[in-house]
């Protein structure tokens, strides 16, 4: 009987022991599932604050933009404004100036239009700006020639490769010529020949479309004397001419099979050794005619101021023309000027 007495009590004791360790876990459990959910939600809060600090960020470089954008919005329209002005006056002078001397300006520039690309041999055109194709290097190695008043020129030498070298010499006399799109030269042959009777077209551009082709004149010093459209490869229409960028007052035209010979000045046109007929295009040169345009002016002045009666009507047309010519800018309109000589 006090066997089973003290089992019992035994298992008693052993049964609280168990009791109390299952306690103390327990007790280790929540107290670590308490500090993990206190980490999470550390965590969280943390996620939550730099959310909150990105979101401020974005905010402000938003802000930032959008006055950034406005600046420079603001400053785009006053640059144009400013020169819409610019233009504006610029444009007036220029028209001021041509009714003050009553022709018009010495200086002939090319309108502005798109170029047209001749095929060799055929003359067949095509559209520049649809060309693609990179233009090729030449056969043999040619001048690339420069000039920023279309008078004096300089050259380099361009490769086969198409890469400009060392600076050359032009050699004095004509030299067969092409102009090819997207370049800034113009190509010329190392050799020279007499006015009219230069060759050498077909290893330019490998006879590949260009958008002119002719001969250039230079004497010792590299000044371009004259020029023409000469070259058994390519064939273009008078209109066509603008496109080299040369001077046209010391262009010399060939003449057509369309063109009476009664319509050429003698004086200024010439016969090539193959027998074709050059002539100059215009008498004069930019440089002549701006002489008599100021000789012109220079008299008209002195006969306004003597005349009262002139000089009140120049004024009165003055005016007049000024604020014709501000609208004219203004809304677009075009204007041929009228020759009161």
């Amino acid at each position: 009987m006090e066997d089973n007495s003290a089992e019992a009590k035994e298992e008693s004791l052993r049964q609280q022991a168990l009791l109390r360790v299952s306690e103390a876990r327990h007790e280790v459990t929540e107290e670590k599932v308490a500090e993990q959910r206190h980490i999470i939600e550390e965590n969280a809060a943390e996620a939550m604050e730099e959310s909150l600090r990105q979101q401020a960020l974005l905010r402000a470089f938003e802000a930032r933009n959008e006055v950034t954008e406005e600046k420079a919005a603001a400053q785009a329209e006053e640059a144009a404004a400013t020169h819409s002005e610019n233009l504006l006056e610029s444009e007036v002078q220029r028209l001021q100036l041509q009714i003050q001397s009553h022709i018009h300006p010495a200086s002939l520039q090319p309108h502005a239009r798109g170029g047209m690309l001749s095929e060799a041999w055929t003359g067949q055109l095509i559209d520049e700006t649809t060309t693609q194709t990179p233009n090729v290097p030449p056969s043999l190695p040619c001048l690339a020639v420069f000039s920023e008043n279309g008078i004096h020129f300089t050259a380099m030498q361009l490769t086969r490769e198409g890469a400009l070298g060392r600076e050359m010499v032009i050699k004095p006399g004509s030299h067969a010529f092409v102009k090819l799109h997207n370049e800034k030269f113009i190509r010329v042959a190392l050799k020279s020949a007499s006015f009219g009777a230069a060759c050498g077209h077909p290893q330019l551009a490998r006879e590949t479309p260009v958008l002119y082709a002719g001969e250039m004149d230079f004497d010792e010093n590299g000044i371009l004397l004259r020029w023409s459209n000469v070259s058994g490869t390519y064939r273009f229409a008078d209109k066509f001419a603008f496109q080299t960028g040369l001077r046209l007052d010391i262009f010399w035209a060939l003449q057509s099979s369309d063109e009476p010979m009664s319509s050429i000045n003698e004086e200024h046109s010439l016969t090539t050794p193959d027998g074709l007929i050059l002539y100059r295009v215009l008498a004069t040169t930019d440089e002549e005619y701006a002489d008599v345009q100021e000789t012109w002016a220079a008299a008209l002045l002195a006969f306004r101021t003597e005349n009262e009666v002139a000089g009140a009507a120049f004024e009165n047309l003055q005016g007049m023309m000024r604020q014709r010519c501000e609208a004219i800018v203004k809304y677009g309109y075009l204007m041929k000027l009228q020759d009161y000589t």
